[in-house]
């Protein structure tokens, strides 16, 4: 599953539109955001037939009239349901068909004034709230989270920590990527300035259920911000040997899954008949397996997250007796 986001900064221009139509199918992309679009709501449906209309369409123009975010799909690889929207966030489910990966995807484009700003991260927070589901964050935030990541720009140290409080609040953080470390360029000549004000950010739980996955920022084309290129790898089913697991001999089922199977009669002579009640137990502990020891993984990400939730709480209420139990138990 291919994801994209690019900010191309008005998509009036015919030239511009074919060149957002020609980046997604040279990079076979199954969802690409495309953001500052600007395209008054009445013209919206002519530019969409005219050039996109074998992608589905979801914008954010109930929240945002002037038009500021695109979302263009595949139906035939994904199915898209849009969420929530505000005029700077565009927040849906992903299902990709063939991998039957699920995902959330919230794509940003963020207000240029802190204050206004305010509000997106207050909304990103709240969607944040007891999910477990592997979650990404994109688009073009207007804000960078260190000093390193600005040249020749004015530096706000309250802006920066604002963003920084929220994807702490939210446990977002940057995807490990390749290309560029700034992703917006003034274009100036005599008083250059580059800032990395595009971002692509995952939650814990898309590194503990998601596997493979890959970032890259591209050059800026005909933009002045660099696209980004999410790359889902699919996982191939592959047949696996029956093996024992030493965990099925805690379960207080243990003994009377072993006996069941292992008394089965069996006929032939006495090696075929030990080989025979071997195969009988497979079925039977399988069977245990699927009972008590199936979906592991999103198990123990889903503990993660609440152990995790719980020691944020316990940082402001450290001498908190339940909150001290409960961590007990979670780390259990």
């Amino acid at each position: 599953m291919i994801i994209s986001s690019w900010n191309v900064r008005v998509m009036n221009d015919p030239l511009k539109q074919q060149e957002v139509l020609e980046f997604l199918k040279r990079n076979k992309v199954d969802c690409g955001a495309v953001i500052e679009t600007h395209i008054k709501s009445n013209l919206a449906q002519v530019i969409y037939k005219r050039q996109f209309s074998s992608y589905s369409l979801a914008t954010n123009y109930n929240s945002h009239p002037g038009g500021r975010i695109w979302l263009l799909w595949n139906p035939a690889t994904v199915q898209v349901r849009v969420l929530d929207s505000s005029a700077q966030f565009l927040h849906c489910s992903l299902l990709h068909y063939s991998s039957q990966k699920h995902i959330l995807l919230t794509v940003v484009y963020a207000f240029n004034r802190a204050q206004e700003r305010i509000e997106l991260w207050n909304a990103l927070k709240s969607l944040s709230h007891g999910l477990i589901d592997p979650w990404v964050c994109v688009g073009d935030f207007n804000v960078s989270l260190r000093s390193e990541e600005r040249v020749g720009c004015v530096l706000h140290d309250k802006e920066m920590q604002d963003f920084r409080d929220c994807l702490h609040s939210c446990v977002l953080e940057d995807h490990l990527y390749t290309g560029g470390v700034y992703t917006w360029q003034n274009n100036q000549v005599s008083s250059p300035k580059w800032a990395k004000l595009d971002r692509l950010l995952v939650n814990s739980s898309w590194f503990l259920q998601i596997s493979g996955s890959s970032v890259a920022f591209l050059h800026s084309g005909v933009s002045d911000h660099s696209s980004i290129l999410l790359n889902v790898a699919a996982t191939h089913t592959i047949h696996k040997p029956f093996r024992y697991l030493n965990c099925w001999s805690l379960s207080p089922k243990f003994g009377d899954c072993v006996s069941s199977g292992w008394n089965t009669p069996a006929s032939g002579n006495k090696i075929f008949s030990f080989f025979s009640k071997l195969r009988a137990l497979r079925p039977v502990l399988k069977q245990l397996h699927s009972q008590d020891y199936t979906n592991l993984t999103s198990r123990v990400a889903a503990a993660k997250l609440k152990l995790q939730k719980c020691q944020q709480l316990l940082q402001d209420s450290p001498l908190n007796h339940a909150l001290l139990l409960q961590e007990k138990h979670l780390l259990h």
